[in-house]
C-alpha cells in the first residue's frame, strides 16, 4: 500500500511539472445533461487520474459568475450573454418544453384558441428555476404567470411538476422518460415558442485572461466529442 501511494505521489510530480491542473473546477448549466458532462470527465479521468474534480450546477448567469469570480475554471454555459473577457466554444444546440402533469387543468386544453391558452397559462401557478447570481437576480425569463413557486434546481421542479403543483419548461433531455411514461405532457404554450418549445445553445467557456491546463482542454475535447455524438 505504502508503495502504491509513492507511485502515486511520482505520478503526480511527473503531472505538476507538465502543468497539469490540481483540481479542475466546472460549473455546468442546468440545461445541460449531467451524463454528457459525466461521459466527458470519464475521458478526462483516464489521461489525469490525479486530477481532483469540482462540478457547480448553476443557472442562468450563475455559469458567468462562477468563471469572473474565479470560482470554477471553465463553465458549460448557455446564458447568451456576450462579454469580452469570456472565450466560448459552441458544444450543441439544446431545447426545453414546457409541460404539466396529466392530471392539472392544464392538461385538458385540446382545441382551445390560442388567445383563451395564454390567459389560462396566467391564471396558473407556474414553477421556474432562479439564479443565484447577482448577474439576472430578480429578472424572469420565460415566466407567463404572475404566480410562480421558485426552485434553484431542476430535478426538483420536476418533482413539483409531476405532482401536478404548477405547469412550467424543463430540457428535452429530462423530460423524454417522463412524455414516454404519460406522466407529464407537453403544453402548447405558443408564447415560449413553437408548441412551447424554447431552443438555446451550450457553449465551453473561459476567462481568456487564464490560459486553460491539460485537463480543462481534455475537457473541452470530450465535450465536443460527445456533443457531437448526440
Amino acid at each position: 500500500m505504502i508503495l502504491a501511494q509513492v507511485d502515486g505521489l511520482k505520478a503526480r510530480a511527473r503531472e505538476l511539472h507538465q502543468g497539469v491542473e490540481l483540481q479542475l473546477s466546472v460549473a455546468v448549466d442546468s440545461l445541460f445533461s449531467p451524463d454528457l458532462v459525466a461521459l466527458a470527465l470519464k475521458g478526462v479521468q483516464t489521461l489525469f487520474p490525479n486530477v481532483a474534480v469540482r462540478l457547480e450546477c448553476v443557472s442562468l448567469g450563475g455559469t458567468l459568475d462562477a468563471l469572473r469570480t474565479g470560482r470554477c475554471t471553465v463553465a458549460i454555459a448557455v446564458f447568451d450573454q456576450l462579454d469580452d473577457e469570456i472565450s466560448r466554444d459552441f458544444l450543441m444546440p439544446l431545447a426545453t418544453e414546457a409541460v404539466v402533469a396529466p392530471g392539472h387543468p392544464l392538461a385538458r386544453l385540446g382545441r382551445t384558441p390560442l388567445r383563451e391558452r395564454e390567459r389560462l397559462f396566467e391564471q396558473h401557478l407556474q414553477i421556474v428555476v432562479e439564479d443565484a447570481s447577482q448577474l439576472t437576480r430578480g429578472q424572469d425569463f420565460g415566466v407567463l404567470s404572475p404566480r410562480t413557486w421558485r426552485t434553484g434546481d431542476m430535478h426538483t421542479k420536476l418533482a413539483l411538476l409531476r405532482a401536478g403543483v404548477g405547469w412550467g419548461s424543463l430540457p428535452a433531455w429530462l423530460v423524454q422518460a417522463e412524455l414516454a411514461a404519460g406522466t407529464l405532457v407537453r403544453l402548447p404554450a405558443n408564447t415560449l415558442g413553437p408548441q412551447g418549445q424554447v431552443g438555446y445553445r451550450a457553449y465551453f467557456s473561459h476567462r481568456r485572461d487564464q490560459a486553460l491546463g491539460p485537463a480543462a482542454r481534455a475537457l473541452r475535447e470530450r465535450l465536443i466529442e460527445a456533443a457531437a455524438r448526440r
